[in-house]
């Protein structure tokens, strides 16, 4: 992924003079998501966190340690879409899609980082909202395009192939994928590429027909050579020093690890714990876990009022 300032006193009157004449708008208040949206939030979260750990069940432990912390995580986040003012009361489940998903693309390491809840649920749409492009917005539910561009910020339009994306750009619609920091349709292997946007595989360009273009293929998978090929690590596979691709070891909470590091051969947490100095790993909090300034909690989770909570915006209000 990849991620000027002109101003003018003419143009800062007019900015004034526009909002003076103005009315006010009204504030916008979180709300309690309705029976129904945590009822679909869990079907999603199940339906999604079932197919990652089908693709991967390397990626759901390095990630979530269980599958049933990812469901939790997954889940509570879906939650918050529909938190909103504007947010349908009865919105979608994305169950009946998931197992279409490439699992190239939802065991994206690289994509999940600091948030592999958020990382996951961008495969499920949020379900369109009342509020216009444009509008102000609190949660993305709010809007008919579902993605209100920041906490009390403006619903704005899903990005259309070839537009750029990423955390401070925007999502991409339904049928893309940000890939290389550009929305675009995800490829099969065997198809021709011009980018790093093959669905489950990398774009090679040393097999590609014409300059530039290279064809999509898969990773190296385990006991596969990797002198020329990466292994997949979204499978947890790594390069050994023999040249051929084995599976990282993660260790639960009480074992023994080795400290930042990830080579073959040694043990490194999974998401339930970190590595002591010491070479044990002890226990980070789960969603709803009490926590401190001395605790951590895990990937996606920050300590706010004394237990682990999902990460991101926390405003309640917007004037």
């Amino acid at each position: 992924m990849r991620l000027t300032f002109l101003g003018s006193v003419a143009a800062i009157a007019a900015l004034v003079a526009a909002c003076a004449s103005e009315a006010p708008r009204p504030s916008l208040s979180t709300v309690s998501a309705s029976a129904e949206a945590l009822a679909a939030c869990r079907s999603s979260a199940n339906a999604l966190c079932t197919r990652t750990s089908a693709c991967s069940p390397a990626f759901t432990r390095f990630f979530f340690g269980t599958e049933p912390d990812c469901e939790a995580q997954v889940a509570d986040r879906c939650l918050s879409r529909y938190e909103g003012p504007g947010a349908a009361a009865v919105p979608a489940t994305c169950a009946d899609d998931t197992s279409q998903i490439a699992c190239g693309l939802l065991t994206d390491v690289v994509a999940a980082i600091p948030d592999p809840s958020i990382h996951l649920l961008s495969f499920c749409p949020v379900t369109p909202g009342t509020f216009a492009l444009g509008a102000k917005c609190l949660r993305d539910g709010d809007c008919a395009s579902g993605w209100c561009q920041s906490a009390c910020g403006t619903c704005g339009e899903l990005g259309k192939e070839g537009k750029i994306c990423g955390p401070n750009s925007g999502p991409c619609e339904r049928s893309l994928r940000c890939l290389q920091g550009g929305c675009r349709k995800p490829l099969a292997n065997g198809e021709s590429c011009l980018h790093d946007q093959c669905g489950d595989g990398f774009c090679d360009f040393s097999a590609g027909s014409e300059p530039e273009r290279g064809v999509c293929r898969p990773y190296a998978g385990r006991g596969e050579a990797c002198t020329s090929v990466a292994c997949d690590t979204g499978k947890g596979l790594v390069c050994n020093a023999n040249g051929v691709c084995e599976d990282i070891v993660l260790a639960s909470v009480g074992a023994a690890c080795v400290p930042l590091t990830i080579e073959p051969g040694k043990p490194i947490c999974d998401a339930t714990g970190w590595c002591s100095p010491s070479g044990v790993c002890q226990a980070l909090g789960r969603l709803g876990d009490p926590c401190d300034a001395k605790s951590g909690c895990m990937f996606g989770l920050l300590c706010r009022g004394g237990a682990c909570r999902r990460g991101g915006s926390v405003t309640a209000s917007c004037e």
